[in-house]
């Protein structure tokens, strides 16, 4: 379970960023932040599979959930 899942179970805010930059740098930028959750848009912008594979890997390690 994620930090976002335990802090809403409590009755917490969990707050968290829309990433539509598709570069691992951004997200490892966002990652850094003082967020809870970062949501890696794949919709509405250019990400790809191989793209969300270097995004995750760029989070991997800081404690943020990846949506």
């Amino acid at each position: 379970m994620g930090s976002s899942k335990q802090k809403l179970k409590k009755g917490e805010v969990a707050l968290g960023a829309w990433n539509m930059i598709p570069h691992p740098n951004v997200a490892e930028m966002m990652a850094g932040e003082d967020f809870d959750w970062i949501c890696v848009d794949m919709e509405h912008t250019a990400h790809d599979f191989q793209t969300l594979e270097n995004i995750a890997r760029a989070v991997k390690g800081s404690g943020k959930d990846l949506l």
